[in-house]
């Protein structure tokens, strides 16, 4: 009997047999506000910067979209009735300090009212015995900002640093004192932070300003947002410490990028004062960093099977991206954790979202002679053979002592006219979630203290532009008021198998964790209709 990705039952056998479960594993799915919750950009709703475009059809408008600020009770229970113990969701900042007007641009008073509802949100978190992982910034910001606003460090890193202490403040004091419950634990503070200005300057596939915005904004835009998360870090401690509250794990999480500069140069920055490098030192402490990744990177199953014009193309571009971002790169970055090395590195794990990392499998060779661009998410390849060299990477770069952790990990199908469509590479979710399951196992095998894993995510949901892309383990019927189903939009049972793999683990029994990997069928999370 074959198990994933193409172990046979002895040498997955082997790999169990010798795998020590560790007293605390985070196991979860993960959601963001705006793709989820519905309530955006409507007439008498809060404007974001998505508004425009959803105003003039040049993207999807996300209306109700999966609901699940109305049905969230229902999605706790689910996410509960899978045994996660964490439960990965964004808070909008846009619903918090709301403006209907778009063309506000003056900050609004913060809405009590929503605070109210995440703190019941999150209450029903704890509640369930899962711990709420908590996103403060997930691409999107209130279009009272403009489109543009991480151009303006000023004014932005103004706004949101008081978005951010107002809402740890407010919510815990509303878990403490209307719910009973403890304070907040985890928090991001940005989600990808490379992402936004990636996806709106260079690739320009998200909203942003006419006139003159252009790829020259990439790199101000992106140190603007690492600034934030530096001082948003700070502040969210500093609130935590002022009201005596238990000491949060915070955080931001990359997009694991085989590209040095997207992913691991900005992590060095961050760790370099903790390493003791100097001023004068850094230069030379990021040309051996990045020796070093592109050398352990390099010998990469992932990397591996690249073919040559797709290694051109990663080399090509990671110079590209490098060279936006200077030389040296981010020197206000490395100023900001230079004036401050005590509270190095900015990050109590190390937490990164898991899809394709290898920037060159985006380009397709079609016959005759065309190159292909995979920008569709039912395109991108699955690539669970390359994430245990990411987490070697990245134990090697902030050293075994500090837990790692998957915050993001999935795969898209297409899905049109209500039926979900096979993807081009043929691959099956739930062979794909146990394949990244199973080289989760093994990094641990070999050492490595992941420490947590989040399926991106529960249920389909707006994906920046489109309801075609699925993502979710529960597929959802959009035209009969969100309904959810236990199968994928493909008809794959993944939350059933990754409900197996999950009780399994918290059982700490090795047989049946075996039998969960190598199972062809699995119950249904609940009766289908």
């Amino acid at each position: 009997m074959q198990g994933p990705a193409n172990f046979t039952e002895r040498e997955l056998a082997a790999e169990i047999e010798r795998f020590d479960f560790p007293e605390r594993f985070l196991f979860g799915t993960a959601t963001s506000g705006y793709q989820s919750e519905g309530g955006f950009n409507g007439p008498e709703d809060p404007k974001n910067n998505w508004y425009y475009v959803e105003r003039d059809g040049s993207m999807e408008k996300t209306g109700p979209s999966s609901r699940f600020w109305d049905l969230y009770d229902q999605d706790l229970d689910l996410a509960a009735a899978i045994g996660c113990n964490g439960f990965r969701l964004g808070i909008e900042w846009s619903r918090i300090q709301p403006e209907a007007d778009p063309e506000a641009r003056t900050p609004p008073p913060f809405e009590p009212s929503a605070l109210d509802r995440y703190a019941e949100i999150l209450a029903g978190c704890k509640r369930r015995g899962m711990e709420p992982v908590v996103t403060l910034f997930h691409f999107t910001h209130p279009l009272w900002l403009g489109l543009d606003p991480w151009l303006d460090r000023e004014r932005m890193h103004g706004c949101f640093l008081a978005y951010v202490e107002h809402a740890v403040r407010e919510l815990n004091e509303r878990l403490i004192a209307r719910h009973h419950t403890s304070p907040l634990s985890y928090y991001i503070t940005i989600n990808e932070p490379a992402m936004v200005p990636l996806a709106s300057y260079l690739l320009r596939v998200h909203p942003r300003g006419k006139g003159k915005r252009g790829r020259g904004d990439f790199s101000p835009a992106f140190e603007n947002i690492l600034l934030a998360h530096v001082q948003a870090y700070e502040r969210i401690h500093g609130v935590h410490r002022e009201k005596g509250w238990p000491r949060p794990v915070v955080t931001m999480n990359n997009w694991a990028s085989a590209a040095y500069p997207a992913d691991s140069l900005i992590l060095d920055i961050l760790h370099g004062p903790a390493k003791g490098v100097t001023r004068e030192g850094f230069p030379a402490y990021l040309r051996e960093r990045k020796r070093s990744w592109d050398g352990l990177l390099r010998q990469s199953p992932g990397k591996l099977r690249q073919t040559r014009t797709q290694r051109a193309t990663e080399k090509l571009m990671t110079f590209l991206i490098g060279r936006r971002l200077g030389n040296p790169p981010l020197p206000d970055l490395t100023n900001a954790v230079l004036a401050n090395p005590p509270a190095a590195p900015w990050l109590d794990v190390l937490s990164f979202d898991y899809y394709d990392p290898f920037i060159g499998d985006y380009l397709e060779a079609r016959p005759p002679f065309r190159l292909h661009l995979k920008m569709d998410p039912w395109e991108w390849d699955t690539v669970p053979e390359g994430l245990g060299s990411f987490l070697d990477a990245y134990t090697a770069l902030a050293g075994s002592g500090r837990p790692l952790h998957i915050l993001e990990n999935g795969m898209s199908y297409a899905c049109r006219d209500g039926k979900g469509e096979p993807r081009p590479d043929g691959a099956n979710r739930v062979q794909v979630l146990k394949a990244h399951l199973l080289e989760c196992i093994r990094a641990r095998n070999r050492g490595r203290r992941l420490e947590a894993y989040f399926y991106w995510t529960l249920f389909d949901n707006y994906e920046w532009g489109s309801f075609v892309p699925r993502f979710g383990m529960l597929a959802v019927d959009y035209a009969h008021g969100a309904k959810r189903s236990p199968l994928d939009a493909a008809g794959n049972n993944a939350a059933g198998a990754y409900r197996a793999i999950v009780k399994a683990f918290f059982a700490r029994d090795r047989q049946l964790l075996k039998e969960a990997f190598l199972a062809d069928r699995y119950p249904l999370l609940f009766p289908a209709v």
